[in-house]
């Protein structure tokens, strides 16, 4: 199973809707794959966090989107629009003015690459080294990664360090950083595999070198060459990122 494929059945999974032989595939590939299980906690507490706050009777823009995400999944279930209709409820009670109708999902490249940074974020994939001193990522590249990637010098996202990850059969570096106070998640890639992407590919294909889009309120950009791939995802400087992964890309 691919990440894309788990990221679109995670919904349909936490609500019992597939069918016994994919749904010990999802579990089976949650086992293996730490953003996928980063992705399906982050579900759950999704879902406990929009009980407690629609409990609690709080409409609030955040509630809103929070509501429209559990059904921008690519396939809504049941549950989901239960979701969005006690949060719609909720809105109109109050007058809400923020109401919309709910928003096709982005683009699956920025899921994932979200996914990471959220596993980053939470704890459960951190980097398997760190720039303790200068030239500490790079050698960690040089030594780990079945490709090679040379870091530019100058970069506008400050890396801080590195971890070895896939997206299905592709090898991926994954480096994080800081830009000023924010985090910043960045995945590096041969071009070969935006084959399992097809909305990035697509997205590429119309825009050119550089899109973007947003993903759970944070920016994501992503660029392309004839031989690498690479993206990133942050809650900073949207101009910085696309600096940072045009420049990676160039290498």
């Amino acid at each position: 199973m691919k990440c894309s494929d788990f990221i679109r059945d995670v919904g349909p999974y936490l609500d019992s809707e597939l069918d016994p032989k994919t749904a010990l595939e999802m579990a089976r590939h949650a086992e293996t794959c730490a953003a996928c299980a980063a992705r399906l906690e982050g579900e759950r507490r999704l879902e406990a966090s929009l009980a407690r706050r629609l409990a609690a009777g709080a409409p609030t823009p955040e509630l809103w989107d929070a509501a429209i995400r559990r059904v921008d999944r690519g396939r809504p279930t049941r549950r989901a629009w239960r979701w969005i209709a006690a949060a719609a409820v909720l809105a109109v009670v109050a007058g809400a003015a923020f109401v919309v109708w709910p928003r096709h999902h982005e683009m699956d490249l920025a899921d994932v690459a979200y996914e990471h940074h959220a596993a980053y974020l939470l704890g459960t994939s951190p980097p398997e080294v760190t720039e303790s001193r200068a030239g500490a990522v790079q050698e960690f590249l040089d030594r780990e990664m079945p490709f090679a990637l040379r870091l530019p010098e100058a970069l506008d996202v400050g890396i801080t360090g590195a971890r070895r990850c896939r997206l299905g059969d592709t090898p991926v570096a994954y480096l994080v950083g800081r830009c000023g106070e924010e985090d910043v998640s960045l995945m590096v890639f041969p071009a070969d595999g935006l084959r399992a992407f097809p909305d990035a590919a697509a997205r590429f294909a119309a825009e050119g070198p550089i899109i973007h889009c947003h993903v759970a309120g944070l920016r994501f950009v992503g660029a392309a060459s004839n031989h690498w791939i690479a993206c990133g995802v942050t809650r900073g400087d949207a101009a910085k990122l696309q600096t940072t992964v045009a420049a990676l890309v160039s290498r």
